[in-house]
């Protein structure tokens, strides 16, 4: 947003900025792309609980697939129990309040994994919506190569490498009207770029660049 300032600052004219959700947290995924683009290599999820809430994990489906829940407070949970038609859980003991089920987390949890894994994610996904559970189906990143929104926004871009072939990265984000970015290189070989660093950042003559190289400065 700043480059969008900036520009504003120096010409007087705004533009729009064109960013989602999804894709400012794509772009963290450090190599993941990249190496799955060019390896195939499918880097698994790692556990995860909140510290603060139960159930509030990740839970195993049918297919292999995964679904994060979110029950942060008495009447999430309320609903989660109706869509898992488990009524009676809210009056259980161990699970009536925030603080009981973070007790039972162990519990809680294994309740809800056999619900999730007795079931495709499609079914899971759509009956928790349906009873407005929160909850998000967990995409590898073979889901996002497949997804034809990522496809249409190219939030997966192709770059070609000298040393390695066409690889696939994630793309510019935000896009901007005025000023787009845009991927140059996927890294250039070592060395590439001296001649032009030395010569228009530097000023030097060929003259100069001969006796650097001669002398082993370069």
């Amino acid at each position: 947003m700043l480059v969008a300032k900036e520009h504003r600052d120096r010409t007087g004219e705004g533009q729009e900025i064109d960013i989602s959700l999804y894709e400012s947290i794509f772009r963290l995924l450090d190599t993941l792309a990249i190496v799955h683009g060019a390896l195939g290599t499918v880097r698994e999820r790692s556990p995860f609980d909140a510290p603060h809430a139960a159930p509030h994990s990740h839970y195993p489906t049918r297919d292999g697939k995964w679904i994060a829940v979110a029950c942060s407070n008495d009447k999430i949970f309320a609903r989660l129990c109706t869509a898992l038609d488990m009524l009676e859980l809210v009056g259980d003991p161990r699970f009536r309040t925030m603080g009981e089920r973070v007790a039972h987390r162990s519990e809680i949890d294994e309740i809800v994994t056999r619900f999730t894994a007795a079931r495709a994610l499609a079914e899971v996904n759509e009956l928790f919506e349906r009873y407005e559970v929160p909850a998000s189906p967990i995409y590898s990143i073979v889901d996002i190569f497949a997804d034809p929104q990522y496809a249409a926004r190219d939030t997966i871009v192709s770059h070609y490498n000298e040393r390695v072939g066409t690889l696939r990265m994630p793309g510019v984000v935000p896009r901007m009207s005025k000023t787009p970015g845009v991927i140059r290189h996927a890294g250039r070989p070592l060395g590439a770029d001296t001649d032009g660093v030395y010569r228009e950042l530097l000023g030097m003559s060929d003259e100069e660049l001969v006796r650097l190289r001669t002398n082993g400065v370069i």
